[in-house]
């Protein structure tokens, strides 16, 4: 029932010169054991049982914020190029034979011992900023703006009294249901 002597150790109690303990040691010592388990794994079940009860409760609510979250992230991203400059067309390309130009010129550059490494470094940190400029263009241009808005969707059978608790009710989330 364990590793080690622990068990042994209890069995032995009471042994009456037996090697094994008496039999009533035994019958009480495995019952401890099973009762205790039985009772730890109920108090487990029981936190985790209410933990997702009350994520369900908001589920739904924490979903839409989370959404909300990313579409604010993205609306309020900052963009490249800016106006007036030309887009480029396939980015990640670009982004692509930036780094790998950047890499080869710092390659270049710390290979030569004349020059202090700091110079191959701010180098390459000019490149990955560059590389991430060009990662910073929004899917849809400024000039065309007048063209996009922003959606506020919900289901055409949605009724608010059903989205928050009653107003009479003292009792929060779902204890008001019970």
């Amino acid at each position: 029932l364990g590793d080690g002597d622990g068990a042994g150790v209890i069995i032995g109690l009471y042994n009456n010169d037996e090697e094994l303990g008496s039999p009533i040691t035994f019958v009480f010592f495995s019952l401890a054991v099973i009762a205790f388990c039985i009772c730890l794994l109920n108090l487990f079940i029981a936190v985790h049982s209410e933990a997702y009860d009350k994520a369900q409760e908001t589920a739904h609510i924490s979903f839409l914020q989370e959404r909300a979250a990313i579409c604010l992230n993205c609306l309020l991203m900052p963009s490249w190029p800016p106006a007036g400059c030309c887009k480029v067309k396939h980015p990640r390309r670009v982004c692509c034979c930036i780094y790998v130009l950047s890499f080869i010129v710092w390659g270049v550059l710390i290979s030569n011992r004349q020059l202090h490494p700091w110079v191959a470094s701010f180098t390459l940190l000019g490149g990955s900023l560059l590389a991430d400029s060009v990662l910073l263009q929004l899917p849809w241009s400024k000039e065309d703006s007048q063209k996009y808005y922003f959606w506020i969707c919900h289901r055409d059978d949605f009724d608010e009294k059903f989205s928050a608790c009653p107003e009479d009710s003292d009792l929060p989330g779902r204890l008001s249901s019970v």
